[in-house]
């Protein structure tokens, strides 16, 4: 039995396998089973009946994160004699769960920049502006990269008792599959408007492995509306008549608003609708009607009350006049002259004061505004009330009471007792009992109140007008009378109040035109009997669990609610006060016949506590309709968490460089904080930032500062720093809350060191690159920012080239910059790639990146190591050659020259151009049969002529890899590079060239053996080349000699072949002489060479008319003479024609003349030669010296005198390197070179001849007969025996007329041993052929 293995989650899950067992026998048996942990088996033992199956569970429950096998062990039988054995095998594994974002909904869901900054993870799901009301749904996704099954929780962090669920999650707990995703749905709904809530969820997995945080943000967003204009005047208008005009109620946001205006229609202004809706982006317009019964200026400030949104107010204004009554005109200009008389307390004058301190010059008009002069002085009473002026709680009060109350919070100007009268039952067409409201002036000037809408109302004022002196208080009695059973009575009385002077236009400048107050007093009462059942009243309260937002102690809050009337009859609603006086309400009460009405609710927190409150809503004034509203709140301190107890301990930093670390802050209360980081330095200077320095931070939300720490000195600092916070309030200053934070941190200096202080990588080939691999180490105590940099060395020959640059050429590095921890190291990979022909030096350097740039001690660059490479182009250079064949007749200086080796070694040591290096070898191809040039290396390489059926002419070629570098050559024909094309593009058109080059190809005319390699540095490989003479042919080839990632030499590789019996003479188009300095009285002879490549002597005759012409020209002086202008060429040699070039003047010179040949070709040859201007003779020997000594050197003054310019030189290889097996013997030099020498002397040159053979070998010297005149050999032959040596002295006469000398000198050697037996063998023919002659045999048996 086997258990396959498998994955399981480490102390959480258990895995179980069923396993059928089967027992076979005759008889019963018990068995029982020995099982390690931690696997187990159940049941763990039982008895099995004859040939019964019991089928058993294996489990696996590991308790750590290994793999686990184990054998199990079954025993059954008598005596437990029987065994079976089963192999379990499991993996424990931890699980892990990670919450991303969905790809899908990136835009929306953002992950924290703070994953991987901070301890743990987490997510950030922002829900940004929702409306009120509103649910918006946002996702994330649980992804398990674990091979086991992964249970999580996702567990909501408590925000306190009042914390507002506006955040729901869809799932709380569940399992993810491995290599599986769960996701899960996180929703908002908002309901109180400005608020940003923050909630956090953790997400655990079962055992607590892993844990992640998502913390969700949003911002309830409510409706914005504006008003077309903050006051509608209705202008002047007669007493009786109508004026109206239209108030425009704007909503700008997309969230719909419902809104209720503040006052009654029987008003003087009366608005066609109270209430409304105004949808998203739409205009709500109201038509205001004013009807003015009484001949005064009217003015009313009304409060426009909106759910979810600050209220707002318009100022109504308008005057009505009469043939006989005039008042002052009331304009909207009179409103703000009214706010600047307020703040300087005139407005507690009436206007004839006014003027009369303008005219007794206490005050100063300009304009519209009113300046106090310094001698007058305020009434005790008014400068009292002026200095209570203030705007803290206006809102509210406006609300309660919609007179104008910019000075809320001080004494107002006019005052009622009451505000709200209740008269209760009264029998319909009866007057009740009366109720007095008292109006009380507190201002310095008498005043007027008329009740404009009093007669004909159910509730009548009496008196409808009266004065009323300067600090007095009038009463006025309102009695109720309905005319209708069975209902409820609501209305809104108005009181306008105003300076008498204001009656009159006449008795007032405008200047000292003061608006109106309004009082109103809401009067309620009904004619329902005692006992009778009034309405049913059918009422829906939008919210009845209002959560408040948090205040400080004595700072107020509000929140708004809708009362809607569902039914068809009118409802009238009183709110029962709280006897603590925490909540409030307005409109306490009122007459809901409208379809709804707006409530404002107040929260006044005493002290720092939660505060519940159940509210009742009276309805129809029977408590068996009673509603209730539940209003809680709660009053709050700033409370802000700091984490590690105010403690935070930056790591070691390097001096001038600066560190970072996070610090969490909480905000524990349900107030918005704003904060302020303040930082107090220490005795030793540091700079310490934080980010931010400032802000806000949300109820129960956790914020990471990131604090920096950047030391000036190696030292160790402690600072402190400050947080201050406070709750922002609109309506009284918070008070600051300062919590300290302990800050410690050390400066110290940092290093970076290097494994290699030199890394040399030697030679690398130019276009290849060569890798190190570099270990930085970071030895001190704190981490370091670094950046690398080069700055690197050209070393040529000549010159020394210095580059600094960020990134030198040719040294990548795999990363320049980083962050290397403390005590840790990091590798690099260093890689060069050579782009000069040059030793390069390169520098690494290191720069610890600081970000204070104040002076500090710190090392900010440094050395890590240097980098040595060499680069350099593969090369080859010819070091020797040898002929043998049909070029074996040549000497090694006439091959040299015929290949133009030293053309060729010029060629490969210089450096190739892009073109060459474009492609390589196994790249180097063509469509066309020529192939394109590349190259202006350009060589010949000639194997002469030979007569059709002669041996091949062969070539041996010795290259040398005379670099350091691997050197990888080929010999490539046109073959080799030809890419022969499809046959349907192949045009089959060859050219004249074409079908030459495809013929020499085809009959191999020029083989190359072989034609390619590659040799180390220092190694040598012999190359043959070879050119056949089967038939008569003119041949020329062109081979491409490419070396890879190096040089492109085009070899054009030519043979003669000529018929048997004939003679073809060579000769060149150009001849240069060497130049000769004017005034030289002995001019070197110099020598132009011609060569007979065939079988029969051909005669020469040079035509000399030219150089006769030239000499009439140039004053009858012989500048070119020939020496030599008829004679003989031997078959396969070449002759010496001697000229002698004399200029006259430092010019060149030219002349053509013409070479006949005997078998009648003739061809035109261009003698060149240069006159130089003669140097003076400084080294002429003094009187007295060695003038009797001879010696064999010229001086070097003479010597520059006579050969200014020697004649060109070939570079042939003195020593031999090339041998064959079959030789007899070697020479030590192959090139004797004897300099210039002055006439009638001589000089010695030995030359070693050595038996390198088994036998014995004789040698002799041959000389040509031109060198016989000058050279001397000794011992002119001789005789070797195997391994022997000889010593040749060559002795060299000056004797002639000067000039230069080249001769091939040959050493022949016979092998004397199969010489002797060939000259055996020929005396013994010879004997058999004499004795032939003298001797017969007589074969006829005749005789």
């Amino acid at each position: 039995m086997y258990i396959m293995p498998t994955y399981v989650c480490v102390c959480v899950y258990i895995l179980c396998y069923w396993i059928l067992y089967t027992y076979i026998r005759d008889t019963s048996t018990d068995f029982i089973w020995e099982v390690p942990e931690p696997f187990d088996v159940q049941p763990l033992s039982g008895t099995l009946l004859r040939k019964e199956a019991c089928r058993l569970k294996a489990f696996f429950a590991p308790k750590s994160a290994h793999a686990f096998d184990a054998e199990v062990i079954c025993y059954f039988g008598q005596n437990r004699k029987y065994s079976k054995r089963m192999k379990l095998e499991g993996v424990g594994k931890y699980p892990h769960l990670v919450a991303e974002l969905p790809s899908s909904k990136k835009d929306t869901i953002l992950q924290s920049k703070s994953v991987g900054l901070f301890s743990g993870s987490e997510i950030v799901i922002k829900f940004n502006d929702v409306p009120v009301g509103a649910t918006v749904e946002k996702c994330f996704d649980i992804k398990n990269v674990a091979p086991v099954i992964g249970h999580y929780s996702i567990v909501k962090e408590s925000g306190g008792e009042l914390c507002d669920p506006v955040f729901s999650c869809s799932t709380l707990e569940g399992s993810v599959e491995p290599h599986s995703a769960h996701r899960i749905k996180v929703s908002y709904m908002p309901n109180t408007v400005n608020v940003v809530s923050v909630v956090y969820y953790t997400l655990t997995t079962q055992g607590g492995v892993s844990k992640t945080t998502i913390k969700c943000m949003g911002r309830c967003k409510g409706p914005k509306l504006t008003i077309s204009e903050d006051c509608l005047n209705f202008g002047n208008i007669a007493c009786g008549t109508v004026a109206t005009s239209v108030l425009h109620i704007r909503n700008e946001s997309d969230v719909p608003a419902v809104y209720q205006l503040m006052m009654d229609q029987s008003s003087v202004f009366s608005p066609d609708v109270l209430c409304g809706r105004v949808g998203g982006g739409m205009v709500q317009s109201i038509p205001v009607t004013f009807t003015p019964p009484r001949p005064i200026a009217y003015h009313r400030r009304v409060c426009l009350l909106i759910q979810h949104h600050q209220p707002l107010f318009v100022d109504l204004l308008g005057t009505a006049f009469t043939e006989t009554v005039r008042p002052a005109v009331l304009l909207p200009k009179h409103l703000k002259y009214f706010h600047k008389m307020l703040k300087s307390g005139l407005s507690r004058f009436s206007p004839e004061q006014i003027q009369q301190f303008i005219q007794d010059g206490k005050i100063s008009v300009n304009g519209s505004s009113m300046t106090l002069s310094d001698d007058f002085t305020l009434p005790s009473d008014v400068a009292e009330v002026v200095s209570q002026i203030r705007v803290p709680d206006s809102t509210y009060q406006m609300v309660a009471n919609d007179n104008i109350r910019i000075d809320a919070g001080a004494l107002p100007h006019v005052s009622a007792d009451v505000q709200y009268l209740q008269f209760g039952y009264c029998l319909e067409r009866t007057t009740s009992e009366a109720k007095v409201v008292n109006i009380t002036n507190h201002t310095q000037g008498k005043v007027m109140c008329i009740w404009p809408h009093s007669a004909g109302n159910v509730f009548q004022v009496i008196p409808e007008e009266r004065e009323i002196q300067a600090g007095r208080t009038v009463s006025f009695t309102i009695a109720f009378r309905p005319h209708k059973p069975s209902q409820f009575y609501s209305n809104e009385l108005e009181c306008f109040v105003f300076y008498k002077s204001l009656r009159d236009y006449r008795q007032i400048d405008d200047y000292a035109i003061t608006p109106p107050w309004c009082v109103t007093v809401k009067g309620f009462g009904h004619t329902f009997p005692p006992g009778t059942e009034t309405f049913l009243p059918k009422v829906a309260v939008e919210n009845r669990n209002i959560v408040m937002p948090a205040s400080e102690p004595g700072s107020p809050v509000y929140a708004t609610t809708v009362i809607k009337n569902t039914g068809d009859s009118p409802i009238f609603y009183e709110f029962q006060s709280d006897p603590k006086g925490i909540f409030s309400v307005r409109p306490e009460r009122g007459l809901l016949s409208d379809s709804y009405h707006v409530v404002m609710v107040r929260m006044l927190p005493k002290e720092a506590r939660t505060y519940k409150h159940v509210m009742k809503i009276v309805l129809n004034q029977s408590a068996k309709h009673d509603q209730d509203v539940l209003l809680s709140g709660s009053g709050e301190h700033p409370l802000v968490s700091l984490e590690h107890k105010g403690q935070l301990y930056f790591r070691p930093t390097c001096v001038g460089a600066s560190s970072s670390i996070p610090y969490k802050i909480q905000n524990l209360c349900r107030l918005p904080l704003h904060y302020q980081w303040r930082v107090t330095s220490g005795s030793r200077e540091c700079h310490v930032l934080v980010s931010p320095t400032s802000g806000t931070i949300q109820p129960h939300e956790v914020q990471h500062h990131l604090w920096e720490f950047s030391p000036l000195e190696s030292v160790s600092y402690c600072l402190t720093a400050t947080l201050s916070v406070q709750a922002s309030s609109k309506h009284k200053r918070s008070k600051k809350c300062k919590l300290p934070l302990e800050l410690h941190g050390e400066g110290c200096v940092g290093k970076i060191t290097c494994d290699s202080v030199c890394v040399d990588f030697g030679t690398v080939v130019i276009g290849t690159s060569s890798s190190r691999k570099l270990v930085l180490t970071n030895p001190s105590l704190c981490n370091l920012q670094y950046q690398l940099f080069t700055e690197q060395t050209l070393k040529e020959e000549g010159r020394v080239t210095a580059i600094k640059m960020d990134t030198s050429h040719g040294v990548q590095l795999s990363h320049s910059e980083g962050v290397l921890p403390a005590g840790g190291q990091c590798t690099i990979t260093v890689t060069v790639k050579p782009w000069e022909n040059a030793l390069t030096v390169t520098n690494i350097r290191y720069k610890i990146i600081l970000t204070n740039k104040k002076d500090c001690s710190a090392q900010v660059e440094d050395i890590l190591c240097l980098l040595k490479v060499n680069g350099v182009y593969p090369t080859l250079v010819v070091t020797d050659l040898k002929g043998t064949g049909s070029a074996g007749r040549w000497s090694k200086a006439r091959l040299w020259e015929m290949l133009s080796i030293d053309r060729l070694v010029g060629a490969l040591k210089d450096e190739p151009s892009v073109e060459e290096l474009r492609y390589a070898i196994a790249t180097r191809h063509s469509t066309r049969r020529r192939v394109p040039v590349r190259t202006r290396a350009l060589v010949d390489f000639d194997f002469g002529i030979s007569p059709v059926g002669s041996p091949p002419s062969i070539i041996h070629l010795m290259l040398k890899n005379d670099g350091d570098s691997r050197t990888e050559w080929a010999f490539q024909f046109p073959e080799d590079m030809y890419l022969e094309p499809e046959y349907w593009a192949d045009t089959g058109e060859l050219d004249e060239i074409e079908q030459h080059e495809l013929h020499l190809t085809s009959q191999k005319l020029f083989q190359v053996s072989p034609k390619r390699g590659h040799m180390e540095p220092g190694q040598q490989q012999k190359v043959v080349l070879t050119a056949s003479h089967d038939q008569v042919i003119k041949g020329q080839l062109p081979v491409l000699l490419k070396i890879n990632k190096g040089r492109e030499v085009l070899l054009n590789f030519r043979s003669t072949t000529i018929e048997g019996g004939t003679s073809l003479i060579r000769l060149p188009q150009e001849y240069s002489f060497a130049p000769i300095a004017i005034g030289c009285t002995a001019p070197p002879r110099q020598s132009f060479k011609v060569y007979n490549g065939g079988d029969d002597t051909v005669s020469y005759e040079i035509d000399t008319s030219p150089l006769e012409t030239m000499k009439e020209e140039n004053y009858m002086m012989d500048v070119v003479q020939c020496l030599q202008p008829k004679g003989e060429i031997p078959p396969h040699q070449s002759i010496a024609i001697e000229f002698v070039f004399s200029p006259l003047e430092a010019k060149r010179y030219v002349v053509d003349l013409f070479v006949n040949l005997s078998n009648g070709d003739s061809a035109q040859v261009t003698f060149v030669g240069d006159g130089v201007q003669s140097p003076g003779l400084g080294g002429q020997q003094e009187d007295g010296g060695n003038q009797g000594e001879e010696t064999n050197k010229p001086s070097s003054a003479l010597t520059d005198y006579l050969f200014p310019v020697e004649q060109k030189k070939l570079h042939v290889p003195a020593h031999r390197q090339i041998h064959f097996q079959e030789e007899l013997g070697t020479l030590s030099v192959e090139q004797l070179r004897f300099g210039h020498l002055s006439l009638f002397t001589f000089h010695h040159k030995l030359v070693q001849v050595t038996n390198t053979s088994a036998h014995t070998v004789s040698f002799i010297w041959e000389l040509p007969e031109a060198a016989k005149e000058v050279l001397k050999l000794y011992p002119p032959s001789g005789y070797l025996q195997p391994g022997e040596t000889c010593l040749s002295k060559v002795t060299f006469y000056s004797q002639c007329s000067p000039s230069f000398h080249d001769f091939d000198l040959q050493c022949k050697m016979m092998n004397e041993s199969k010489f002797a037996a060939y000259q055996d063998a020929l005396a013994k023919w010879e004997d058999t052929q004499e004795e032939k002659q003298h001797l017969f045999t007589v074969t006829s048996r005749d005789l």
